[in-house]
């Protein structure tokens, strides 16, 4: 949110300009006097008339003109002019103008709408400009939502095996997002979670299989607060989630989850010559794709509950895996699948083991360890642009880091080159690289600096 400090100026001066600019309109309507008017005495006979001219016009003010003869004897009295005193510009019931005077500014009688109009837009805009004052400069959505709000209310239920038997010491896990508006338009925006698949741990059950969970939370004033809950608990696979949509002050009760029946996965690892190979990730993804859409859900991931990890002898164990039909998933940086399991069926209190061992080639690879300005591992999508002597992109490599900052891709370019990496929100660095046929290139430990700006797609290498 660091590019959100000049929108916040931004909004702070065009508010103010506002209220200049309507303050100068109101004043201006109602106090500019209008420009002084000129008087056209009567014409002068061709006998006295100067060359070149036919008649004098003089300005409201008693100061001699160089435009006025001296002799205004011979003048003829013409309108606005007093025939007794011959003065120009005044009338029997106006006095004549004193010498070095101005004269009294006659103030128009305006439009009263519009004068009410200005008058309201100057108080609202003060009103904004008040409600701003305080406000934290690097957070936008409190300006566009309104400040934040305590935001409490009350979630009972219950949760149960499949055959309905209460379940003590389940956990309830919770994911926490606001809603922005309503009916079938809703903008979520998530705000919990600590990088586990289910968000939080907010509550166990009791002995009875009752849970109660009191949320006390801190929520934009405009937005209402949606949880999604999931039960786990061992020797089960997880329920499904549930979605609870609160307001302010909400008690929702009889939430049921039932945890599932579960199964396990099993398999193997190894190399073109049957050796085992360790540190290879296997996880599970959904046994079906998306429509024609050709996307599929993967449940399993780094340190997920549903992903296993390969030990010395290749073997890898994946438990709690809800019966059904899974597509089984191999990474590993250095080696890339030369054959494998595509699809296994899991059955409920039993192992599975995959028909087939993942069988692995030798692969050059690439990796390295991001962190911010403070040292900490950077959890970000990462982008690696390797490119050639002359500066041309030769090929791209990206993904997410995992929670240690650590990244890896496999097949870069072979050869020498200078490698950009790029993470969404930071500064990019280029570290040179010479990447090896069969070898692991490490680029080591590299600290990236916030951007101002967020880089758009391009930037990132999509």
């Amino acid at each position: 949110m660091r590019s959100s400090g000049w929108i916040f100026g931004l909004l702070l001066m065009i508010l103010a300009c506002g209220l200049s600019f309507g303050a100068g309109y109101f004043i201006a309507k109602q106090d500019v006097p209008p420009p002084a008017p000129q008087i056209e005495t009567a014409e002068l006979t061709p006998a006295e008339a100067q060359p070149g001219r036919d008649k004098v016009v003089l300005p409201l003010t008693n100061q001699p003109s160089i435009d006025q003869p001296e002799d205004t004897g011979n003048l003829k009295p013409g309108p606005g002019t007093d025939s007794s005193t011959g003065q120009p510009g005044t009338k029997p019931d106006q006095p004549p103008v004193e010498a070095g005077s101005k004269p009294e500014s006659t103030k128009p009688a305006g439009d009263p709408k519009t004068a009410a109009e200005a008058a309201e837009a100057i108080k609202e805009l003060e009103k904004k400009l008040k409600e701003l004052e305080g406000r934290d400069i690097f957070d936008p959505e409190a300006m566009l939502n309104g400040p934040k709000v305590d935001f409490t209310a009350t979630i009972t239920g219950s949760v149960s095996d499949t055959a309905g038997q209460p379940v003590a010491g389940a956990g309830i896990y919770g994911e926490f997002s606001e809603n922005y508006g309503g009916g079938g338009n809703v903008l979520r925006v998530s705000i919990g979670g600590d990088g586990q698949d289910v968000g939080d741990l907010l509550t166990t059950t009791d002995s009875g299989g009752t849970f109660r969970i009191d949320i006390n939370r801190k929520v934009n004033e405009k937005a209402g607060l949606h949880v999604d809950l999931t039960a786990k608990s061992q020797g089960y696979a997880d329920s499904k989630t549930i979605g609870v949509s609160l307001k302010n002050g909400d008690t929702k009760e009889g939430i049921k989850l039932a945890l599932r029946q579960a199964g396990s996965v099993a398999g193997r690892v190894v190399d073109q010559s049957g050796a085992g190979v360790a540190g290879m990730q296997v996880s599970l993804g959904s046994g079906s794709q998306m429509g024609d859409l050709g996307l599929e859900i993967e449940m399993g991931g780094a340190g997920s509950k549903l992903s296993a990890t390969t030990d010395g002898s290749g073997e890898y164990r994946i438990e709690n895996v809800p019966e059904g039909d899974y597509r089984l998933k191999l990474r590993g940086a250095g080696y890339r699948e030369v054959s494998g399991p595509a699809q296994i069926k899991v059955k409920a209190g039993a192992e599975t083991r995959a028909a087939a061992d993942f069988v692995v080639a030798i692969t050059c690879s690439v990796r390295l360890v991001v962190q911010d300005a403070s040292g900490q591992p950077l959890r970000a999508w990462v982008t690696l642009n390797f490119k050639d002597a002359e500066g041309k992109s030769v090929k791209k490599l990206n993904g997410m880091t995992d929670s240690d900052g650590n990244f890896s891709a496999n097949e870069p370019p072979v050869g020498n080159f200078n490698v950009e990496v790029a993470a969404w929100g930071y500064k990019p660095e280029t570290v040179p690289a010479n990447v090896m046929e069969g070898l692991a290139c490490d680029l080591g430990r590299l600290t990236l600096q916030p951007s101002e700006t967020k880089p758009g797609p391009g930037d990132s290498g999509e």
